[in-house]
């Protein structure tokens, strides 16, 4: 035990120094989400607007939820405005929280034939794999909330585990659970996947337990006490959950006179134009994370070059020199001017535009609904899951072709190694999940990684913007899965040590 307890501080030492490090001296923080948190953060603290002007007159807005930003407005209260190098250092700690959640994730998962050593040896290695990880990492050198998604994340599922092991009910769990989740929706919404999951393995829960008593009993008295032990859970988990949303909801409806618990799935307010059109023909052919930055993130702020599209976004010659003229007139601004006649241009997608882009789209779509609806969410959540992962490190970049790898940056050497180091991850994870699934008790873990996993890449690759960094909340939860085969593996060689 005391070895145990000695291997855990150095464990937390060498995770907590590992995220200083690469926070600190590694992370190339560009991400265009940034500035915008930390306007509304700025703005809090100085004004007490939640507003994401730069300049007077502040207008309040709800296009981002409010946790990340009022974190920011905290640190900039505490070590100065501006200090992003203290935002940093909390996220660091707070990730290697993540980690020790891992752990316990990994030590609630552990069969119950295995003794009380080895399951210690599967929450530090929950932990090891979890410290180690450099795709959740580097996000605590950015501003932005995956940090954050991590722990609450994590900690939602870690408390849901717990009170589904707990005897008499585990009310506290339960309401642990569904403040973790509705904090963490204050940080990311999309971690409202994480509670319907949970939801959804309480029901099974309750309908085993249900058959289970009937069969065993006959007696419908115990399957009804078994149905209101399940009501109560699920009451306080969504009562905790709503509490955790009702002070941003009660603000937007006194402030705006509109129901909006969360963020709108837009990220602009009613009286702004949203380009439906322009991103339903994006949604026709983008798959590629590298191509969201230059048709999706880049437009309005710069102009685009209709030369970067791939293949995939036309079906003909004709399409393709329709679609350059459209970017020629977006270009121009009104389409009417060339750029160098003024001295600046509005790079806007007009509602005009957006319809014929709409209407380009409609037409894709009808030639081809099978590539639209099941093909194109294929590749793109093939990409989202099995990528470098690379964003925001110096050496990030694209894979393929490999001739193209930089040597000067040392992208020859990251890129595929973490690359490779996906597929590690996600062959550990598998592993683990197969163990667990031999172990009748267990299955219901593999059961709620698969709610976790699947309606959550499902979902993104729904999204004309498929970006993989909204995978990395899933990595605490591979790795403590991973934990339970490296355990089961060491127990192996063990035994067949002393055999031998």
């Amino acid at each position: 035990m005391r070895r145990d307890w000695t291997s855990a501080l150095l464990l937390t030492l060498c995770a907590l120094g590992l995220r200083l490090f690469v926070a600190l001296c590694v992370t190339n923080d560009c991400s265009g989400d940034g500035p915008v948190y930390q306007r509304i953060g700025l703005n809090v603290l100085r004004h007490g607007v939640y507003s994401v002007e730069s300049e007077a007159p502040l207008s309040p807005t709800y296009i981002r939820v409010p946790g990340y930003p009022l974190v920011l407005a905290a640190v900039f209260a505490l070590f100065g405005e501006g200090n992003v190098n203290a935002v940093h250092a909390v996220q660091a700690v707070l990730d290697t929280g993540t980690c020790w959640l891992a752990a316990t994730l990994g030590l609630l998962w552990a069969p119950a034939g295995w003794d009380a050593s080895r399951r210690r040896r599967a929450a530090l290695w929950a932990f090891a794999l979890a410290a180690v990880c450099p795709f959740t990492i580097v996000y605590s050198g950015t501003l932005l909330t995956e940090t954050w998604a991590l722990f609450w994340g994590t900690l939602c599922i870690t408390a849901g585990v717990w009170a589904l092991k707990a005897e008499g009910g585990g009310l506290q769990g339960w309401l642990a659970a569904g403040v973790a989740g509705g904090v963490g929706c204050m940080f990311r919404p999309d971690l409202g996947l994480y509670l319907a999951a949970l939801g959804a393995l309480l029901l099974w829960a309750w309908f085993r337990e249900a058959r289970s008593d009937w069969r065993r009993a006959g007696d419908w008295r115990a399957a009804l006490q078994g149905t209101r032990r399940t009501v109560a859970r699920g009451l306080a988990f969504s009562f905790a959950f709503a509490a955790a949303l009702t002070p941003w909801t009660i603000r937007n409806a006194v402030q705006f006179q509109l129901f909006q618990p969360l963020a709108p799935a837009t990220a602009c307010m009613p009286d702004e134009f949203v380009a439906r059109g322009y991103g339903t023909w994006v949604k026709t052919w983008i798959t590629r994370p590298r191509d969201v930055e230059f048709f999706i993130w880049d437009v309005e702020e710069k102009p685009v070059e209709a030369t970067r599209l791939p293949d995939e976004a036309f079906d003909s010659p004709e399409e393709r020199a329709r679609v350059a003229a459209f970017f020629e007139r977006y270009n121009r601004g009104d389409g009417t001017e060339p750029p160098s006649a003024r001295e600046e241009v509005d790079l806007r997608i007009t509602p005009a535009l957006d319809a014929e882009f709409g209407a380009l789209a409609t037409e894709r779509i009808q030639r081809h609904p099978l590539r639209y609806g099941l093909l194109l969410p294929a590749r793109r959540a093939w990409n989202i899951w099995f990528d470098t992962h690379s964003v925001y490190y110096p050496s990030d970049g694209d894979l393929l072709p490999l001739s193209n790898l930089e040597t000067s940056s040392g992208q020859q050497i990251l890129l595929p190694s973490f690359y490779i180091l996906t597929w590690l991850y996600t062959v550990a994870g598998l592993a683990g999940a197969w163990l667990l699934w031999r172990s009748p008790e267990c299955r219901r873990w593999v059961v709620l990684v698969a709610l976790l996993f699947l309606p959550r890449l499902a979902f993104l690759s729904s999204m004309p913007n498929p970006e993989p960094r909204y995978m990395v909340e899933l990595f605490p939860l591979v790795a403590a899965m991973g934990a339970a085969a490296v355990a089961a593996s060491a127990r192996t060689s063990e035994g067949a040590l002393e055999q031998g």
